[in-house]
């Protein structure tokens, strides 16, 4: 792809090599597992149909990747030839340029937009100004606007990008947990972070097992017993919090249930109907570490 902004140039094989990516790529994350095993099954039947876009620094010289690190990544993988365009816009140029192509063909949510807004923000002046990591600056709703997120996601994602651990901030932006419960986390020690975010991926795993246990027909043990401390109390309330206010109804309780449950100790992983859930959920509502709540059937 080129226009008014891109030209054609050549480098030789050691320049391709070396090449990095520019900080405005690095917003997005890489393809992975099954999209990465396509992908690379189309550059070997197709070749690579569109150039890299790379961007020259004013000071250095030094070229970088601005939109086309897959292609560069996977096509030196599996041998195939490259072509490449050097964008010559200005850096809000190149700010627009990478967000209009990212943000319109990749399939991301508002959780995985909102943390690309804040990995775009790196100062802010005031209560409403941020300057981004190209130095333009934004007013909090406009870069939530670029990003196609909503100015409280973006809120959010900024909080987890300054206090969430490197796993918190990785799994919001894989979409495998989303913002509004990362940043009620990233309040959280890391530690606890953490550790709350391996009870989520255990709770995850569960799921699937129950799953599978429902399309056997095999009968789960309905007994079992709820320990939680006071912090985990903590946590929990304040997400099950969010959940309701945000008009949470039969997936976010299913959330709800497996974090919960994935705090159980020495227990058979029932799964509960919505109604038997929201029970559990409000005989939590004033408990303490001294009174848990118990429920067998």
């Amino acid at each position: 792809m080129t226009n008014e902004k891109t030209t054609t140039i050549t480098l030789n094989n050691e320049e391709i090599q070396n090449l990095k990516a520019h900080p405005l790529a690095n917003l997005f994350p890489m393809i992975v597992g099954e999209a990465k095993n396509y992908f690379k099954a189309s550059l070997l039947t197709n070749g690579v149909r569109e150039p890299i876009t790379l961007k020259r620094d004013k000071v250095t010289g030094e070229l970088t990747i601005l939109d086309g690190r897959n292609r560069h990544a996977v096509g030196l993988e599996v041998g195939a030839s490259l072509k490449f365009v050097e964008f010559n816009g200005t850096d809000e140029e190149a700010l627009r340029f990478v967000l209009d192509l990212n943000v319109s063909r990749r399939h991301l949510d508002e959780s995985q937009r909102a943390m690309v807004g804040a990995s775009l923000v790196t100062t802010k002046h005031g209560d409403n100004q941020h300057t981004t990591i190209v130095g333009c600056s934004y007013t909090q709703g406009t870069v939530a606007k670029m990003v196609n997120t909503s100015p409280e996601s973006l809120r959010r994602g900024i909080i987890v990008k300054e206090k969430g651990c490197l796993e918190l901030n990785e799994a919001v932006k894989s979409g495998k947990v989303a913002v509004s419960k990362a940043a009620l986390i990233a309040e959280e020690t890391p530690v606890h972070q953490k550790q709350i975010l391996e009870k989520l991926q255990q709770a995850a795993s569960d799921k699937k097992k129950r799953k599978k246990s429902d399309n056997s027909g095999q009968k789960p043990d309905k007994r079992f017993t709820l320990t939680f401390t006071a912090a985990e109390m903590e946590l929990i309330n304040s997400i099950i919090s969010i959940e309701k206010s945000e008009g949470g109804e039969e997936n976010d309780t299913f959330f709800i249930k497996d974090f919960v449950l994935s705090y159980c100790k020495d227990t058979a992983m029932e799964k509960l109907s919505g109604e038997e859930t929201f029970k559990l959920i409000e005989s939590m509502s004033n408990c303490t570490e001294e009174s848990q709540p118990h429920l067998s059937n």
